[in-house]
């Protein structure tokens, strides 16, 4: 966690630890809450991954943003970051959120964690678990900074429950059901 000070002239911020937390007297699941609900107040970014590169190449002067518009184009993958683009992965973590994000894509859907500033989501329809973590560890190990690493495990997200788990796991309990019946 951190806190930041200044978004004006790029990001100015500094970590929390556990000494501050014992000198504000704050509990890291009341800090985690108020995390969770400062970064809603920042505003969330929901946009198709492709629009999001095409802005970023000058192609494109702004990536719809499908969390506040009606159902999104099926995509292969989006990108959910906060408005400024900087320490958005942790929105994932708000129930809210990954609701509005199954109601946009009408699915469940997997999480793959790209950097501390973003995660990347992409609809369940089929996909290869180990192809998506294998992806995921690729792309930290490449283009990923090390201050911004977030994991290399690939989160499955489901559409009902609004419950997220390792998605490995998942598809392995998944595979476990199907046999038993």
């Amino acid at each position: 966690y951190a806190v930041n000070i200044s978004e004006d002239d790029g990001l100015q911020s500094f970590l929390v630890t556990d000494k501050l937390l014992d000198t504000w007297d704050i509990e890291p699941d009341e800090l985690h809450t108020d995390a969770i609900e400062s970064d809603l107040k920042r505003g969330v970014r929901f946009c198709s991954l492709p629009e999001l590169m095409l802005c970023k190449m000058g192609a494109l002067d702004n990536a719809k943003n499908y969390f506040t518009s009606d159902h999104a184009n099926k995509e292969p993958m989006y990108v959910l970051t906060n408005t400024t683009g900087m320490y958005g992965s942790g929105l994932i973590e708000s129930e809210l959120v990954r609701e509005r994000i199954a109601e946009v894509l009408e699915d469940s859907f997997y999480i793959l964690p790209s950097s501390l500033h973003e995660v990347i989501i992409v609809p369940e329809e089929d996909m290869d678990i180990d192809e998506l973590n294998n992806i995921v560890k690729t792309v930290n190990e490449d283009v990923v900074d090390i201050d911004d690493f977030l994991s290399d495990k690939v989160q499955y997200c489901d559409e009902i429950t609004l419950k997220m788990e390792n998605a490995k796991l998942h598809e392995l309990r998944t595979k476990e059901v199907k046999n038993e019946f």
